[in-house]
């Protein structure tokens, strides 16, 4: 969902100012026509391996962390999302479904948007097969090995076992019917795949009372939520993989259009099997 923060201006070239002079190694990326993208290549040093590690299953802490994210997304010639917090969650998604999902594997964007980073930038990573859904999508649109069509997140043409990694990113706070969400979650993804989630997070929980947005009341989640949610997933056949930090310090994102502060959080599920 776009927010439109106030963060760093943008250079010419309409990515986000970073400090220069770092010590860290740019990844040049081979694009060419028919040229395979060197998968290694996204893990040099593992900087990102730790990024990721440090900040899975728990909540965006502060803008230092959104900084780091824009980094790495920035060396390695990745596409940034225009609203920078969610360069947090769309990178650890992309990391999570590149170190666990083969490249032809099928990708799910869960309540895509098309000015999310999150398949244009696994499309550049050389997956194949991504697909972005829906209820505000019209007739099929393919970008290159995107394709964008109206889909129901809580009940989807897919056949069972159909994908590989799914990703969900600031969607399930906006209406969606948690138990039915998981479900579809786990009856689409295969035995070993892994759902990623993001959602609007505040550990007290916030009062959103009477603000709406996007055609459904607004719901900024807090860590009682955060644990029943896990406790839903695991219902449906979903693990999360590892201890679940609910601590919140700053509210990183600032919600304009209702007047909300609050910052993200994020979990990882896994199938069980192979």
């Amino acid at each position: 969902m776009l927010r439109r923060n106030a963060f760093p201006p943008a250079n010419a070239a309409g990515n986000p100012a970073l400090t220069s002079g770092t010590e860290h190694v740019r990844v040049r990326w081979q694009e060419a026509a028919g040229q395979e993208v060197r998968m290694n290549a996204f893990f040099p040093g593992d900087a990102l391996g730790r990024f990721a590690a440090a900040q899975t299953n728990r909540a965006l802490a502060d803008r230092q962390a959104v900084a780091e994210a824009l980094l790495l997304l920035h060396e390695r010639g990745l596409p940034l999302h225009a609203d920078t917090p969610k360069n947090w969650d769309g990178l650890l998604a992309l990391h999570h479904a590149v170190r666990t999902t083969p490249r032809d594997a099928l990708v799910l964007d869960a309540g895509a948007e098309t000015y999310s980073a999150f398949l244009p930038g696994l499309a550049r990573l050389g997956f194949t097969r991504l697909l972005g859904v829906n209820l505000d999508f019209g007739p099929p649109q393919r970008q290159g090995p995107i394709e964008y069509r109206f889909g129901n997140i809580e009940c989807l043409d897919l056949p069972d076992g159909a994908a590989g990694f799914a990703a969900s990113l600031s969607v399930v706070e906006h209406g969606v019917d948690l138990p039915r969400f998981f479900a579809e979650m786990a009856r689409i993804l295969r035995p070993g795949g892994h759902l990623f989630v993001s959602t609007d997070y505040w550990g007290p929980g916030l009062e959103t009372t009477g603000i709406e947005a996007y055609g459904a009341p607004c719901r900024v989640f807090g860590a009682e939520d955060i644990l029943a949610m896990v406790d839903i997933a695991r219902a449906a056949g979903l693990e999360a993989t590892g201890p679940v930090d609910t601590a919140v310090t700053e509210r990183v994102v600032h919600w304009r259009r209702v007047g909300l502060r609050y910052t993200f959080h994020n979990l990882l599920f896994r199938k069980p099997g192979r």
